[in-house]
């Protein structure tokens, strides 16, 4: 492993709220239902982008330990921190073997915490995170 990067990388806590109103609470709820659900359209079912996730705390569950292994390097991670008018964010690329296709993460740096972002598996693929700006860790 490549080491430790963030604190706060490591300790992913909650979901930051959303910058509308209409999200500024409850906008974990929001990224599961938009992430982790299917679409229906009259009869026809749309699959959902990241099947097998029960809830909103299972969508936190997953991005924690995903960025928990990100923080330390573990293979099938790689990790972009970017800055924007004073907010340090986390982007990491999550594609180990034998995962059909890698999730894109963004973890907002609050210090002794992160605030997750999003997760989902951009339809791009490897080339959204890397058409990102930052600078890679790893």
């Amino acid at each position: 492993m490549a080491g430790y990067i963030s604190r706060s990388l490591a300790n992913v806590t909650q979901m930051a709220p959303g910058h509308a109103v209409w999200n500024r609470e409850h906008n974990d709820l929001w990224h599961w239902f938009k992430h982790a659900q299917p679409l229906f359209v009259g009869k026809i079912a749309i699959p959902a982008e990241i099947p097998g996730v029960s809830s909103a705390q299972h969508y936190l569950a997953l991005a924690r330990a995903i960025c928990q292994k990100a923080a330390w390097g573990e293979p099938g991670t790689e990790v972009t921190v970017r800055e924007t008018q004073g907010l340090i964010e986390y982007l990491v690329w999550y594609h180990p073997p034998g995962l059909a296709r890698g999730l894109f993460l963004v973890v907002k740096d609050c210090g002794a915490y992160g605030e997750l972002q999003t997760m989902f598996p951009p339809i791009e693929g490897r080339s959204y995170y890397e058409a990102q700006h930052g600078h890679t860790l790893h």
